[in-house]
């Protein structure tokens, strides 16, 4: 992932439903990053339907309100980017952002529960869970490519 500087909600005038930063990308889009706590749980086993996964309470919490950032993006979306134009002197389209939502820390799950999340992160569409272990390792993995 590699982005421009953030944009700050406070430097272009949007008040409300909207995270601290908008993260734009180099193509001209924008990701939307919402961090919470490495100690959060990400899922849990659902114990009343075998093989099945549910989202922890965090999660679930920072799940809702990427929502609800997407859906005031999207309401407020020619205003975001003509303030951005203003503020940041470049044009940034806001149609359809990806969100990522950084909690918990994967090190130690075994395999059936890594693959619990790429279930779970499979019907969000659009928005994806991530824990530290895993941006960790995004990272290790692009360093390496670029040597």
């Amino acid at each position: 992932m590699n982005y421009k500087k953030p944009i700050e909600k406070t430097k272009i005038n949007i008040t409300g439903i909207m995270p601290d930063y908008l993260f734009p990308t180099l193509d001209g889009f924008v990701d939307v990053l919402e961090i919470k706590l490495p100690d959060n749980e990400v899922i849990n086993k659902d114990t009343s339907h075998s093989g099945s996964w549910k989202w922890a309470a965090e999660t679930n919490i920072a799940i809702g309100q990427v929502v609800n950032y997407l859906g005031e993006i999207d309401r407020l979306r020619l205003e975001i980017e003509k303030n951005v134009k203003a503020e940041y002197g470049y044009e940034i389209s806001l149609l359809k952002p990806r969100a990522y939502i950084l909690i918990g820390n994967s090190a130690g799950w075994d395999g059936d529960k890594k693959e619990g999340l790429r279930k779970m992160n499979h019907a969000l569409h659009g928005i994806e869970v991530l824990t530290y272990k895993d941006l960790s390792d995004r990272g290790s993995q692009a360093i390496n490519i670029t040597l």
